[in-house]
């Protein structure tokens, strides 16, 4: 969702090559939990989708991300058959309003399951604003969690009072909010409901 250096220049703020690999890590486990939270592929990756037909032409994709083009189609009866392939030709994708949908030329009979195997998600470049902030601030939250962090200035202060408590001493109370509610509204718009 971030490349290293968008990451080393706008979040961590780093010329250093030292964190590198620590910083490679916090983008993948943030690209796993936006993925995880969303409930459906950001960045491209092969996916099998498979579903029972419904007697019609058109089937929900189930997923608002990026489609790619399908590499394969096959059905098979029962559980326990192997995967038939069919000629991906008789196959399309289209979206209405970003949201994905399959079509065949025939129809999806019920009777069969089906799989289709497509590419799903974003190319690096093309991730809403909104998934890239998010991932941004995750990783921010996992450097000013680290021992390389050298402030103390972190995400979601909500307050923070002084008090002078006896001679000399100062009480210094923090508060902080939750971000994933932050997070999963802004992720609202790329999230999965139903599948």
């Amino acid at each position: 969702m971030l490349t290293l250096n968008e990451v080393k220049s706008s979040w961590v703020k780093t010329n250093s090559n030292d964190l590198d690999a620590q910083i490679t890590g916090w983008i993948s486990t943030a690209t796993r939990k936006i993925k995880s939270m969303c409930r459906q592929p950001i960045l491209q990756e092969s996916v099998d989708f498979t579903f029972i037909g419904n007697d019609r032409q058109v089937r929900l994709a189930h997923i608002t991300t990026a489609l790619g083009n399908i590499s394969n189609v096959a059905f098979r009866v029962s559980p326990f058959d192997t995967w038939q392939n069919q000629p991906t030709i008789d196959f399309a994708k289209f979206d209405v309003e970003g949201v994905w949908y399959f079509y065949r030329e025939g129809y999806f009979e019920s009777s069969y399951m089906w799989k289709v195997t497509t590419t799903a998600g974003w190319v690096i470049g093309d991730v809403p604003l909104d998934i890239k902030t998010v991932c941004g601030e995750m990783i921010y939250q996992l450097f000013k969690e680290s021992p390389y962090a050298t402030d103390q200035r972190v995400l979601g202060v909500t307050q923070i009072q002084k008090t002078q408590g006896g001679p000399g001493s100062i009480v210094v109370t923090t508060t902080f909010q939750d971000m994933i509610p932050r997070w999963e509204q802004m992720l609202e718009p790329y999230t999965i409901v139903t599948a």
